[in-house]
C-alpha cells in the first residue's frame, strides 16, 4: 500500500506480508542485488502462505510480452506456477515512480525480469562449432592487421629513405 504527501511517498506492506519481515524503506535504498534477494524472499514467503492469493494473474503472450494497469503501490510480480519450460524470476516494481529528472512522477513503466529458458533439447555442438569460427575469424582478424601494418611500416620507411 502506498500514502503519499507532496513531495513524497511511501510504501507500506499489506496485512498478508506483514510476517514476511522485508523491510520496504531498506528496499528503497539498496542496491539491484538487495532487491533480487527481496524478491526472491518474498516468492518463497507466498510459496509457504497459501492462503494469499495474487490480486492479477497475468497470461503472457508468445512474445513473452504483457500489459496491465495497477493502482499506485508496490508490487511483487512473480510466476506463480512453475514451468517445465521457462522461470522468470520475481521482481519488485513501484509505481509511481520517478523520472531520470527527479522531479516527476512517471505512472508507466517497462518491466524486463531476468528469465531462464529450459530446454531439454540435445546438445547438437552447434554452439561449439560457432565458437571456433569466431575464434578462427578472429585470429585471421589479428593476422591481417599486423600484416596491413606491416605493409605500411614498409612503405612509410621506403617513403622516408627517399
Amino acid at each position: 500500500e502506498m500514502t503519499s504527501n507532496e513531495n513524497s511517498i511511501s510504501f507500506h506492506l499489506t496485512k498478508d506480508f506483514k510476517d514476511s519481515e522485508v523491510d520496504l524503506d531498506k528496499l528503497m535504498l539498496c542496491t539491484n542485488s538487495e532487491k533480487e534477494q527481496t524478491a526472491d524472499k518474498l516468492r518463497e514467503f507466498l510459496k509457504e502462505e497459501e492462503e494469499i492469493k495474487p490480486l492479477q494473474i497475468i497470461e503472457i503472450d508468445k512474445d513473452g510480452k504483457t500489459e496491465t494497469a495497477v493502482k499506485a503501490g508496490m508490487y511483487l510480480i512473480c510466476q506463480f506456477e512453475d514451468t517445465e519450460d521457462f522461470e522468470i524470476q520475481p521482481v519488485i516494481a513501484a509505481v509511481p515512480t520517478v523520472n531520470e529528472t527527479l522531479d516527476e512522477w512517471e505512472y508507466e513503466t517497462t518491466l524486463k525480469p531476468k528469465f531462464v529458458l529450459h530446454s531439454d533439447a540435445p546438445d547438437t555442438g552447434d554452439l561449439k562449432l560457432v565458437s571456433q569460427r569466431v575464434q578462427i575469424l578472429g585470429a585471421m582478424c589479428i593476422v591481417l592487421s599486423v600484416f596491413i601494418l606491416t605493409v605500411v611500416y614498409i612503405w612509410r620507411a621506403r617513403k622516408v629513405r627517399k
